[in-house]
């Protein structure tokens, strides 16, 4: 006996954003644009920066910091990329 297969389409609530960052030339943003796509994060709400982690000058994340409400999602390939130590990304998560 064999089970049908049952498809169907989820509908959320939020929006997802995603956000990718290289700080050096061995770090490949492609590779993670491509990983958040892949995720499903439309390509006009991903948002990079080529900047140290220690940076304070990341228009990408600023842009990123304005554009999500309550509720969305942000996804990165590491969590190395949204800051630099756990301090960094609790003061930013504070933030939004």
């Amino acid at each position: 006996m064999s089970c049908p297969h049952i498809r169907f389409k989820v509908h959320f609530l939020c929006d997802f954003f995603g956000y990718a960052r290289v700080s050096t030339s061995q770090q490949s943003l492609d590779l993670q644009v491509r990983a958040l796509k892949d995720a499903g994060v439309k390509a006009n709400r991903i948002f990079t920066d080529k900047a140290s982690g220690s940076s304070t000058d990341r228009e990408g994340l600023d842009l990123l910091r304005m554009k999500v409400e309550e509720g969305d999602v942000i996804l990165v390939k590491k969590l190395d990329r949204l800051g630099r130590d756990t301090a960094d990304m609790i003061q930013l998560i504070k933030g939004i």
